[in-house]
């Protein structure tokens, strides 16, 4: 008589996985800046999640990414804006309607200065980066959920005149309060990759790539893995 002795083998399979970034709303200075504001829905996220612009000498380029729960994850944007001014202090994105309770509200800028940017209409900023000398023109990106179905245009301060850009969206919410699970700023005048983030959570993610008027190409790498389980039977 043999006796069948059954036990469970585990073993870890990892991958890497991209997401297919979609750009919401653009703004140009013609020969100068631009501010591009791009957004990813059903994203794929995970403990370990990086964003890569790529790009030569030149782009100057500045990214800023946030990631988020609760925004509808079929064509949730609507109403994107945006407005150049090629010498001012200040940058209106231009008007966002049709807004819903609990919509995610989110403004971008591009700008060339050094001074550290403020932003009005309840906005809170996620991430900002100043003009890096050599490097990379400012950038900021910043955000709110909608308490009301008012209007909102958002307006940046950069505390002294200079090129600006500036571009704003609103996202629909799934049904609940979408809220800000992790967000990430780089910056380099030829191709970068950010620091890794958990968007463990996130279901869409909003992007910000300032810089020249070809500031690089926006992609990003999810790793991801599981656990394959073998059963074997010894005699």
């Amino acid at each position: 008589m043999r006796l069948l002795t059954a036990f469970l083998l585990a073993s870890s399979v990892f991958g890497q996985s991209t997401n297919t970034w979609v750009a919401t709303h653009a703004q140009q200075t013609s020969g100068v800046q631009s501010d591009t504001m791009f957004h990813v829905v059903n994203a794929v996220v995970g403990a370990t999640h990086t964003f890569k612009v790529t790009g030569s000498a030149g782009m100057f380029a500045d990214l800023q990414v946030a990631c988020f729960s609760g925004v509808k994850t079929t064509t949730p944007a609507y109403g994107g804006s945006g407005a150049s001014n090629p010498n001012s202090a200040t940058a209106g994105t231009g008007i966002i309607n049709g807004i819903a309770v609990n919509d995610l509200l989110v403004a971008t800028l591009n700008y060339a200065t050094t001074n550290t940017a403020t932003v009005d209409s309840g906005l809170a900023f996620a991430d900002q980066d100043p003009l890096n000398g050599g490097l990379s023109y400012g950038g900021a990106l910043a955000w709110k959920i909608a308490a009301s179905t008012t209007s909102v245009t958002a307006v940046f301060t950069v505390g002294g005149a200079t090129t600006v850009n500036a571009v704003s969206s609103g996202f629909l919410t799934a049904g609940g309060t979408p809220g800000l699970v992790a967000h990430v700023k780089a910056h380099g005048n030829a191709t970068f990759t950010t620091a890794a983030i958990n968007t463990t959570g996130a279901n869409f993610c909003v992007a910000n790539l300032s810089g020249s008027n070809t500031p690089g190409t926006l992609t990003d790498n999810v790793a991801v893995g599981g656990t394959i389980k073998h059963k074997v039977v010894s005699q």
